[in-house]
């Protein structure tokens, strides 16, 4: 990556979501997050089992996470998002 973008293909960078970001609890969780250029993210909304494969074989235990983690119920306010994604 160089200055946000793809070296393979120069384009900035996009967030993707594994989980839709529907189920509040994991839109913000990092482990649900890609960073992919356009071309790479619209591949993964057209191909979602082919996605999905991927996700199989390079992010298995985000991917058992998340799948988990989605049900779940909990309230979080934007102050304890903010502390919980600060650097």
């Amino acid at each position: 990556m160089a200055g946000w973008k793809l070296k393979s293909c120069s384009s900035q960078l996009q967030c993707a979501h594994i989980i839709s970001r529907k189920y509040g609890i994991t839109r913000f969780d990092p482990r649900n997050c890609l960073a992919l250029c356009w071309a790479h993210h619209r591949f993964c909304h057209e191909e979602p089992l082919l996605f999905t494969e991927w996700l199989e074989e390079n992010r298995v235990d985000d991917l058992i996470y998340l799948r988990k983690r989605r049900m779940e119920v909990e309230k979080i306010s934007y102050k304890e998002l903010y502390e919980k994604l600060k650097l």
